[in-house]
This record gives structure tokens, C-alpha cells and sequence, in this order.
């Protein structure tokens, strides 16, 4: 037998855009539950971004998460570009007023669930079968089985925080979805290390054909690889956006830097 609920709004994924839309909606007044398949902690430790910029700042401001942020992120005022020995400052706060905030994305997952567990918030970690269905009628379904029971809840809306493989967006229906999309040419590997905190700001190195930006977080420090497209070398697969996986990356990594390693300077 399923337990059927209703709720004004069902969200799909509890990563930080989940918890911030349920933060939003809960100081509003209105009603959601929040469905998720990984653990809290698996959650709360995966890592992901580091960088706030002045919006998303704000927003966390607006939600009343933003207090351990002020406290322990690192304001950057730029960035340096560099090539050999020559180097780049690009002042932010000079040019356009604002800053950049160094704060990593499980903080901020660790905050938002603070407030929500503070505010009895329901949030169903380890969920199962997630499915969305109805999505065309006047109220959604949202379906998963939790805890050994099937669960069910009426919903007003749907959102989808689930991710670009999540089941939220495969379940919408065909000539349904519209898509706002920006394709950059290059792909990203990010190496999360534990080295002497570089000085504040971030600075892109030029070697070879890799880019590199060591970016400085609260308690670690992540080193940002980019190859450039003609840059090709995958473990035997590409995903359908031209995306190269990591295998290929390590492979790219090895060549370049056998044939000659940067300065540690």
C-alpha cells in the first residue's frame, strides 16, 4: 500500500540547488518534500565548485545560510593570467566593484541541511525508484520507495535538481522540453590537493597544451586542468556532447608531461 501525500512542491535531488529551492519555498510559506537516492553523507562530502560569485552570494544571504560562508570563505579580488615568467592581474573589485567568494560546495550542502533540519524540513535520503509521472495532467505524481514502503505525493510542481543523467529530465516527454544550453569547446579534470595555500587569487598557467588554475579553497586547494579540443585521447569512449572522460585526460597529462614538467616555482 502506498502513503500518499500532498505538498505544493516536489523536488528531485537534494545537491545544493534541491536544498536552496526548499530553503526559498519554506521561508515563503510553501509546502514540498525533497527526494533523494544517495546518503546525507555521501551528499554532504562529495566534492564539486568552490567559487561563489556575487548572485549566488546574495541568494545564500537572502536564505539565511550565508553566516559560516562570511566566516570562513576566502574573498578573491582577482586573478592572475600567466605565461613563462610573465604574469597578468586582472583586478575585479577595480574593474567592475564585486568580488569573488572562495567557499566549497560541501559547505554550503552542510549549511542548507543544517537550516533544513533545524526547520523539520522533509527530506528522504536513500530514496528508491524515484519516478515522476502525470506530468502533463493538472497535478504531478511523484513516486519512490523509502524505507521498505512505497511513497507517493501530489504535487502542484515539479523541479528537477537531479542533474543533466537524472530522472527528472529523462521523464519529461518528447517536443516537451526546451533547452538552454551553452557548449564550451573544452572539458575540465580538477585534481583536489592539500599544498601550501597559494596567494589569494586564482592564477591560469600556461604549459604546453594544458591549462591550469590552482584554486585556493578553506581547507584544500583544487588544481583545474584544461586540454584544448584538438586534444582527443579518451579511454575508448565520448559521451553524445563531445565531453572526453577521465581516462583520456590521464593519458594527456603523462604525454605532455614527460616530454618536459613545469617549474615549480
Amino acid at each position: 500500500m502506498s502513503n500518499v501525500a500532498r505538498v505544493q512542491v516536489g523536488i528531485i535531488g537534494a545537491g545544493p540547488a534541491g536544498l536552496l529551492l526548499g530553503r526559498l519555498l519554506g521561508l515563503a510559506g510553501i509546502r514540498f518534500v525533497i527526494l533523494e537516492r544517495q546518503t546525507r553523507a555521501h551528499v554532504e562530502t562529495r566534492i564539486r565548485a568552490g567559487v561563489l560569485e556575487p548572485g549566488s552570494v546574495a541568494l545564500l544571504d537572502a536564505a539565511g545560510v550565508s553566516a559560516r560562508l562570511h566566516r570562513e570563505g576566502l574573498i578573491h579580488e582577482g586573478f592572475e593570467i600567466a605565461r613563462g615568467e610573465q604574469r597578468l592581474r586582472i583586478n575585479l573589485r577595480a574593474l567592475t566593484g564585486k568580488t569573488v567568494m572562495v567557499y566549497g560546495q560541501t559547505d554550503i550542502t552542510r549549511d542548507l541541511n543544517a537550516q533544513h533540519e533545524g526547520a523539520g524540513s522533509q527530506i528522504l535520503y536513500e530514496c528508491e525508484a524515484v519516478t515522476p509521472l502525470e506530468l502533463t495532467g493538472h497535478a504531478a505524481r511523484l513516486r519512490c520507495r523509502w524505507q521498505g514502503q512505497t511513497h507517493e505525493f501530489i504535487c502542484d510542481y515539479l523541479a528537477g535538481c537531479d542533474g543533466y543523467h537524472g530522472v527528472a529530465r529523462a521523464s519529461v516527454p518528447m517536443g516537451l522540453m526546451h533547452h538552454l544550453e551553452r557548449t564550451h569547446p573544452v572539458s575540465w579534470l580538477g585534481v583536489l590537493a592539500d599544498p601550501r595555500s597559494p596567494q589569494n587569487s586564482s592564477t591560469p598557467a600556461t604549459h604546453v597544451a594544458l591549462r591550469c588554475v590552482p584554486c585556493v579553497r578553506p581547507r584544500a586547494a583544487a588544481t583545474i586542468c584544461r586540454c584544448q579540443p584538438r586534444l582527443r585521447w579518451t579511454s575508448g569512449q565520448t559521451s553524445a556532447s563531445g565531453r572526453n572522460y577521465a581516462g583520456g585526460y590521464r593519458r594527456v597529462l603523462r604525454r605532455r608531461w614527460s616530454r618536459g614538467r613545469p617549474s615549480r616555482k
